[in-house]
């Protein structure tokens, strides 16, 4: 009998937490098997040393290396908003932090 819907599901129906769907397993157990293949790692890294495969090359390494840090930096004065959406200066907003800061460790005075 086909599911409908609004049918309840039936108990211990479906995959099982964790456990790969058939398509997942089957895309692995082909990639392997090629890469598996001397002739097919011998073409690939032909390939990648002529130039042919940057995105794969680029993929290698930061599969190898990790990927790398992007640093961001913003050279134009660039007003800061809170959630209100009224601008706030840096110096207000740093006076904000210092208080909620001064409030969860328990200090009332701003004494350290």
């Amino acid at each position: 009998m086909p599911f409908k819907k609004g049918d309840k599901k039936i108990p211990g129906s479906g995959r099982k937490k964790g456990q790969a769907a058939t398509s997942t397993t089957s895309i692995k157990t082909f990639t392997m098997e090629l890469l598996d293949r001397e002739d097919y790692r011998e073409s690939l890294q032909k390939r990648i040393l002529e130039g042919l495969l940057p995105q794969v090359e680029l993929f290698l390494l930061t599969k190898t290396l990790g990927k790398p840090t992007e640093h961001l930096e913003i050279s134009a004065p660039v007003p800061l908003f809170n959630i209100t959406g009224r601008t706030v200066d840096e110096g207000e907003l740093l006076a904000e932090v210092v208080v909620r800061k001064q409030l969860l460790s328990g200090e009332e005075d701003g004494s350290a």
